[in-house]
């Protein structure tokens, strides 16, 4: 009889083990941060996870005034231009856009990111040598976790991910030229996840 239970405890730890094998990378990763209750609305130039595209529009405008913002190309994006203090470097283009749900509720941004002075010749300003800046910015805009290389499925390439908490950050070079950035509220995404 002993031997009878000793046989399916194995083959039960064994399933568990092919079970807990094929959970990806990334489901793990979530599903660690949701246990994570880190506060994670604030976003860089003072905008929120939460806030109405009023309040999104609103703020832009304040920036705009301040001279830190202008509108970004054919109107659907916000910019703002990095001067670098490095000598011979240039500056870096930085372009943002809030990701809203059907009420209109702000649940993330889209970021988009390239040297001002990219050139298809000019090797040294393609978004794979702007990768190491920007993870270092986004960093110390978005404390905690450092991002990490996985192949995302949904994308099938490999790209740069951090979570803390609720908030997922994604990075990759979209093509030679720009970096795509999106900055998440997993609490939208995964409510099940994150109840």
């Amino acid at each position: 009889m002993k031997k009878h239970y000793s046989i399916w405890g194995l083959m039960g730890l064994c399933a568990m083990l092919l079970l807990g094998s094929c959970r990806s990378d990334y489901t793990q990763m979530v599903e660690s941060e949701a246990k994570n209750p880190t506060p994670t609305e604030d976003l860089y130039f003072g905008f929120k996870v939460g806030q109405n595209r009023k309040q999104f529009f609103d703020r832009c405008w304040e920036l705009n005034k301040m001279g830190k913002v202008t509108q970004g190309p054919n109107n659907k994006t916000v910019q703002h231009t990095f001067e670098t203090a490095e000598e011979g470097q240039t500056s870096i283009i930085y372009e943002f856009y809030g990701i809203f749900n059907p009420d209109q509720v702000m649940t993330g941004l889209d970021m988009g990111f390239y040297f001002e002075a990219w050139a298809p010749w000019n090797t040294d300003l393609y978004a794979e040598k702007l990768i190491p800046q920007i993870k270092d910015s986004l960093v110390k805009w978005y404390p905690g976790n450092e991002f990490k290389s996985i192949f995302l499925k949904e994308l099938d390439k490999e790209v740069w991910i951090k979570i803390d908490g609720s908030r997922q950050i994604l990075l990759y070079p979209k093509n030679e030229k720009e970096i795509t950035a999106k900055l998440e509220d997993l609490r939208y995404k995964y409510p099940e996840i994150y109840e």
